[in-house]
């Protein structure tokens, strides 16, 4: 099983839907302070404004010349991570399914050696990007890591 050092979702704005929640997370001590993104239930992972989740040279990296202060990060590395047999991970890629789906635009950053490669850039279809994830989840071309930057269509 093949994991990431770097999975981060990015958007601007916020979708409208009933199937997506932020809220902040229980704990036996009360709420936290921080928001976290439910998708139908599912915990997906902690929601962050680009600015304050990124250095000042990886939001250039990043987003390029958008304001930074518009868009927003949900990392998702430890999820899809700990997410190591069939049933969490369809888990997971249905959550993030139906989130990519809800936004309309995002951008997807996934590395698995961080640093070492240079990202494929691709405009994918959330199916495509999905399928590209599921064929580096089965090891299909081990002989490179996983680099990809991927944005919505359109």
């Amino acid at each position: 099983m093949s994991t990431f050092d770097v999975f981060d979702i990015q958007f601007k704005g916020w979708p409208k839907s009933d199937q997506i929640e932020v809220r902040p997370e229980a704990t036996a001590f009360g709420a936290t302070d921080e928001q976290y993104v439910f998708v139908r239930g599912y915990r997906l992972g902690k929601l962050t404004k680009a600015s304050e989740f990124y250095r000042e040279q990886s939001i250039r990296n990043c987003l390029g010349a958008e304001d930074p202060n518009n868009w927003y990060v949900i990392p998702l590395a430890r999820v899809a991570n700990g997410a190591n047999d069939p049933v969490g991970w369809g888990a997971f890629v249905r959550a993030l399914e139906t989130l990519l789906v809800e936004l309309g635009r995002w951008r997807a950053v996934c590395e698995s050696d961080c640093g070492q490669y240079e990202p494929e850039c691709a405009a994918l279809a959330v199916s495509g990007f999905l399928l590209a994830l599921e064929n580096y989840r089965a090891g299909v071309g081990k002989r490179r890591p996983m680099a990809l930057v991927a944005t919505s269509e359109g």
